[in-house]
């Protein structure tokens, strides 16, 4: 295994970790999702981040965001607008 591999693992582990205290400690999905979402955006070496979740009206909001300025989140919501009614996922594969 070479080193820049290794390096990836460990630091892979290591926000695993974190995301695993921060759902047994306060249970705070805000905080979770901005954990995701920092851990994801640094191991694709990314800038930024956005993660919108659909209501039960089929309306999506804006949750965690990283590397974004809090004013330019708002911006995005063009992205989503149009995106209500979506299906929701089975939680079963389906059959065929």
């Amino acid at each position: 295994m070479t080193l820049a591999l290794s390096g990836y693992r460990i630091r892979q582990r290591d926000y695993l970790l974190g995301i695993t205290r921060a759902l047994v400690s306060n249970l705070n999905l805000r905080a979770v999702l901005r954990l995701v979402l920092q851990g994801s955006v640094d191991m694709l070496q990314g800038y930024a981040g956005l993660i919108a979740l659909q209501d039960e009206l089929g309306e999506f909001s804006f949750w965690a965001s990283y590397g974004l300025p809090p004013a330019l989140v708002d911006s995005f919501a063009p992205l989503v607008a149009g995106s209500r009614n979506l299906p929701s996922p089975s939680p079963f594969p389906s059959p065929i």
